[in-house]
């Protein structure tokens, strides 16, 4: 899931929130989601987005102003770093 959840948001145009990683791995996977299914996947992303914070992977660019009736997200995105690539490729092999 770790090498997925930092590909989507390397591949990201913009920082991206737990929802729409979530929304992309189901759609990989071909899986037809409830809402607690749902839940569950994004709160499994979510335990590995703060893994990869806590690895100083990511950066937060705070919430989400047009969440609409879901609630607010954060917004993630890659840290920019000479060793990103290397701390990376560490992590995921």
């Amino acid at each position: 899931m770790k090498r997925f959840v930092l590909s989507y948001i390397r591949e990201a145009k913009k920082p991206v929130t737990s929802r729409d990683i979530t929304e992309a791995w189901a759609l990989d996977r071909g899986l037809v989601c409830d809402e607690t299914t749902f839940t569950i996947l994004r709160k499994r992303i979510g335990a590995c987005i703060k893994v990869c914070l806590n690895q100083g992977l990511l950066v937060n660019h705070g919430w989400t102003e047009d969440h609409g009736e879901s609630r607010p997200y954060q917004l993630w995105s890659l840290k920019k770093s000479g060793m990103l690539h290397t701390v990376y490729n560490q992590q995921v092999r």
